[in-house]
């Protein structure tokens, strides 16, 4: 039996795996380095975790999410220089929710709390290398 405290309790994973190759055309190839490619923007992997708590018949519900991707091809390399990938990006976002009353609701969500880099390199040259920030959002809704 379902201890009354861990009810409206969820926990979600999953992971996905992802193998991707182009092959360029004799003309793509007379520019780009590389004959043979993995997808551009496709990771070969991502990991997506989260843990919630709805407890039936209330008011309140929160969410932690958590986020990360493999390395994948930001820009195609030309002229002989390498495929710049963009490194692994791990992100945490949280929400919650309150029903104030049948019509009246409040929402909280925060978007990358880790805060973690956006880092984009070529062989080992950083072309980008900043930190995005964290964001955050409250909304009221009402329903009429």
């Amino acid at each position: 039996r379902v201890s009354e405290s861990v009810r409206g309790l969820t926990v979600g994973a999953n992971l996905t795996l992802v193998l991707s190759e182009v092959e360029l055309t004799e003309e793509q190839r007379a520019r780009a380095t590389n004959a043979t490619r993995p997808l551009s923007g496709q990771s070969p992997w991502v990991v997506n975790a989260s843990v919630g708590y709805a407890p039936p018949d209330s008011p309140f519900s929160a969410f932690v999410f958590y986020n990360v991707y493999g390395p994948s091809v930001f820009e195609v390399g030309t002229n002989g220089l390498p495929d710049s990938y963009q490194q692994p990006f791990h992100s945490l976002d949280v929400s919650g929710r309150w029903a104030v009353s049948d019509h009246l609701e409040l929402k909280l969500v925060i978007k990358n709390l880790l805060n973690d880099n956006f880092l984009v390199q070529q062989g080992t040259f950083n072309l980008r290398d900043y930190r995005p920030g964290v964001s955050g959002s409250l909304g009221l809704s009402l329903t009429l």
